[in-house]
């Protein structure tokens, strides 16, 4: 449970920073990583689920690790972090930034659903 003093989730190499304001109330937050699926007929990248649904006050960090996914044939550099946009079906590319040493990509959202990592 996170509350409006913010606190942090990890799960498997893939984290959520809530800051102090971001919530208006207490809430269960989650990280649930999806079935993989081929993005790209050359590599599958990890597919997550962050909860709990809403908006936030203010942008929450969120962090995608990258370091069992099969990258073959993909610059770490290329990496960013997508989220899903049901109502149009498709993939909406929010960049982010690359922590090469942590095989991660981290960037701030507003809201929480299905993201994932994509590449450029």
């Amino acid at each position: 449970m996170i509350d409006e003093r913010g606190g942090r989730l990890e799960f498997c190499g893939h984290k959520m920073s809530v800051p102090y304001g971001a919530l208006s109330e207490r809430k269960e937050m989650s990280i649930t990583i999806l079935p993989s699926e081929k993005l790209d007929v050359s590599f599958a990248l990890p597919k997550l689920e962050f909860g709990a649904d809403g908006w936030f006050k203010k942008p929450v960090t969120i962090t995608i690790s990258f370091e069992d996914a099969d990258l073959s044939g993909i610059d770490p550099a290329e990496l960013s972090i997508s989220w899903f946009d049901e109502d149009a079906q498709e993939w909406v590319d929010l960049g982010g930034e690359v922590d090469f040493r942590k095989k991660t990509v981290t960037v701030e959202v507003w809201h929480f659903t299905q993201y994932s990592l994509s590449a450029r």
